[in-house]
């Protein structure tokens, strides 16, 4: 933890300053969380750290680690820089990050719109959940705010959350959010997800709005399915939507498909299933 949070500090330092003397002078709230995440039970976890900006009743969701991942191949491809080494060795401190974005009160009010890179470049749009949360008598303080604890499950997972009772925004991490005020902190039953505030600071960046991208237009539900497709067999659902040829060797394709058998198949974690609303 206190090394995660020095390499914020560090990447703050450095890239905060110019990042904003880049845009236009917007005010941002940022909220700056550690993300720990696991992806197959009884696997080792990994961090990331991401951030919340909001803006005027809008948000945006993402990983900062993903972020300077980008960054880094945008600077060497514009000095033409294909050093596969250094790429690399540059990339390694973001190499677990999470490539999804999640804008709320986007494309208008009420609204969520979820970008997220896996093989292809998804987004899908939905309605900002309502997790029907249960405020406990619970409280804690973090960051020198009185925060009160809340419960919900949100399909198929348990959540249980800490939001500040002076910092009056109905947001938070992931797509999070509904409660009287802002969520620093939030973890799943079972250990597999958290995120805890780790910084909360003024910034000026531009607006927040979605970029100009060619995206695969899907919905919840369809990407949820596309989702387990490639987490179980992805060289199948790369062959299946590549437009050219996919040279790999039967053997690797083989070990990769793992939809056959249940063992590996109920190992496979996923933040949220939307299966689990149709089981209710």
């Amino acid at each position: 933890m206190k090394t995660i949070r020095l390499l914020v500090c560090f990447c703050l330092i450095a890239t905060l300053g110019t990042f904003a003397r880049q845009q236009h002078n917007d005010k941002t709230l940022r909220i700056v969380y550690n993300c720990i995440y696991t992806t197959n039970k009884g696997e080792k976890s990994y961090n990331d750290v991401q951030y919340l900006d909001m803006q005027d009743g809008v948000s945006h969701f993402y990983s900062y680690y993903y972020e300077r991942s980008v960054q880094i191949d945008d600077s060497l491809n514009r000095r033409g820089d294909f050093d596969m080494k250094l790429r690399q060795k540059l990339k390694r401190p973001y190499s677990l990050s999470q490539e999804y974005h999640i804008y709320k009160g986007v494309p208008e009010n009420g609204k969520l719109t979820y970008t997220a890179m896996q093989i292809e470049r998804f987004k899908y749009e939905e309605d900002i959940p309502d997790f029907h949360w249960e405020i406990q008598d619970r409280d804690t303080t973090i960051f020198d705010h009185r925060c009160q604890a809340a419960t919900a499950t949100f399909r198929g997972r348990t959540w249980r959350a800490w939001f500040a009772l002076d910092i009056p925004m109905s947001d938070g991490p992931w797509k999070l959010c509904g409660l009287p005020g802002l969520i620093l902190k939030a973890e799943d039953s079972d250990g597999y997800f958290s995120f805890d505030c780790i910084g909360i600071m003024n910034v000026e960046t531009k607006a927040i709005g979605m970029p100009k991208d060619k995206y695969h237009f899907c919905t919840p539900k369809e990407h949820f399915k596309l989702y387990k497709e490639i987490r179980t067999n992805p060289i199948g659902y790369l062959r299946k939507t590549s437009t050219g040829p996919v040279i790999i060797s039967e053997e690797i394709e083989k070990g990769s498909d793992i939809r056959n058998d249940p063992e590996k198949m109920a190992k496979v974690l996923y933040i949220e299933n939307y299966d689990a609303e149709e089981e209710k």
